[in-house]
Formats: C-alpha cells, sequence, structure tokens
C-alpha cells in the first residue's frame, strides 16, 4: 500500500512491542480519556515506526490514518457480523467465515488504493554520479519496470541518452552511440558478429540489458554503469552504487516531465 519494501523481521517486532505496550496499559489503572487521547495514538505511532521507519513527519501521518482505516473498519465490519447473526461465541467456523469474507475486501481496497496512487505520477529528484560527473534530474517511480543486470543482479534504470551525455567523455559518447546505431539497424538486438570497436577502458563500464516492452516486444537495450544512484524522497536519501543505466534513445516522458524511470526496488 505504502510502496516500500517491507521487512517481516519489523513487522514482527512492531507486532511484539505493541502488543506488550497494550498488555501494559490495559493492566494499568489510567483514566478512560488520557488512553484515547494520548496512550493509543503513541501506540500506532511506534508501531508504524517500527514496521516501517522514519521517512517524514507526513509519511507517517499518511501511514496512521490508513492504519485507522483499516481498523475500523475491520472493527465495524467483525462486530455487525457478531450482533446481527447473533453469535454467542467466535468459534472456528465463524473465523474461518470472516477469513473468507475479510481477505477478499483487504485486496480490494489494496487494488482500488494502487489504482489511485498509480494514477498520479510520483516523481523524485535523482542525481546520477558517473567518474567524478554528477547531474540531477527527475526520476518516475514505475512498478513495471522490472529489469535487473544480469552480471551484478541489481536494478536496472532507464535513462534519456541526452542526459548521459551530459557525464560521460567524448570516448566514451562515441562507443555508446556506436553501440546504440548497430542496435537500431538490428531491430533492437545484438549482433555478434559485429565488430564495435569499443575500447577497452569502456567495456567494464557497459552492459548490455535484455527487456520486452520498451517501445518494441522485445530487445536489448545499451546500458552503463554509474557510480551512484541518489534519489531523494522528502528528507530521505536512498543511496544506491553501480547501477546500471540502461540508456533510451528517445523521449522516455511526453511532455518531458521526468527523464529517468526508475526500479521499484530502489525505494
Amino acid at each position: 500500500l505504502f510502496r516500500e519494501k517491507v521487512y517481516i523481521h519489523r513487522l514482527i517486532i512492531s507486532t511484539f512491542v505493541t502488543s506488550l505496550m497494550g498488555t501494559i496499559v490495559s493492566l494499568v489503572l489510567i483514566r478512560v480519556w488520557i488512553k484515547f487521547i494520548v496512550i493509543y495514538p503513541l501506540i500506532s505511532i511506534t508501531m508504524i515506526l517500527i514496521a516501517f521507519g522514519y521517512t517524514s513527519i507526513q509519511e507517517v501521518f499518511k501511514k496512521i490514518i490508513i492504519l485507522y482505516m483499516v481498523t475500523f473498519s475491520l472493527g465495524g465490519f467483525i462486530n455487525s457480523v457478531y450482533y446481527n447473526i447473533n453469535i454467542k461465541g467466535l468459534n472456528f467456523r465463524v473465523l474461518l467465515l470472516l477469513l473468507i469474507i475479510v481477505i477478499p475486501l483487504i485486496k480490494l481496497l489494496k487494488m482500488l488504493l494502487k489504482n489511485y496512487s498509480g494514477k498520479k505520477n510520483i516523481l523524485y529528484d535523482v542525481e546520477l554520479v558517473f567518474s567524478g560527473k554528477s547531474i540531477i534530474t527527475k526520476g518516475l517511480l514505475d512498478t513495471g519496470n522490472s529489469l535487473y543486470d544480469s552480471y551484478n543482479k541489481k536494478p536496472v534504470i532507464i535513462v534519456k541518452a541526452k542526459i548521459i551525455e551530459d557525464i560521460i567523455d567524448s570516448d566514451l559518447k562515441a562507443d555508446i552511440e556506436n553501440i546504440i546505431n548497430n542496435i537500431k539497424n538490428t531491430k533492437g538486438m545484438i549482433n555478434i558478429n559485429n565488430d564495435y570497436s569499443i575500447k577497452d577502458k569502456n567495456i567494464v563500464k557497459l552492459r548490455i540489458v535484455p527487456y520486452q516492452s520498451i517501445g518494441t516486444n522485445r530487445g536489448c537495450l545499451l546500458g552503463i554503469v554509474l557510480d551512484e544512484v541518489n534519489i531523494y524522497k522528502d528528507d530521505k536519501i536512498y543511496n544506491h552504487v553501480k547501477i546500471t543505466a540502461g540508456i533510451y534513445d528517445n523521449e522516455i516522458s511526453i511532455n518531458n516531465e521526468y527523464q529517468v524511470i526508475l526500479h521499484r526496488e530502489l525505494l
């Protein structure tokens, strides 16, 4: 729901800690209004921070709102079922029935939230660093980007060719243009019989990235291994080293709103 990488061990620790906090609060004599106004919100904030970490106040607030929405929805649904069908005790059959009903509802809610958020362009400032030079541009988080470097197994980003030209030297630029032109002539494929005449110092900096859905059904992109990719999200910087950038020699964004397509695992 949050387009973030979730770690199971953090969820387990969050569940254990906040369950323990809730148990202690229930055993201690505290005024009811203090529990609802102070204690319970603090427990919710603790749960979110342990499970997802801190990025910004806005992100924490958003997660708390969604937490309460899900909690109240499920709680209200369970209470409605309990009182309307006159269940004196929740037995195994009732719990199984609830799971059968609730799980599809959760999946539907998740799908609706993803579709809603997917309509917005999730753009971030992205810094590309190569051989002592850097450039900051806009990147789009695309959950459909599932490309990986077959050599180091790291995620691949897609970068507009003109952006790469600003951080490479003339020799490397000539080699890249030569290979890209050959790829175009072979309809997106690499011809192993061609003599690309790549300079030795540039060979280790380049990669071939197979793809299936960028402009044509299947083909190859030429990639360059960047020294660093820094993604700026709110108050946090996501730093990645040795990330391959697939060089796309066309417009990535129709309105030039962004020049990089990010991989979902980089955030």
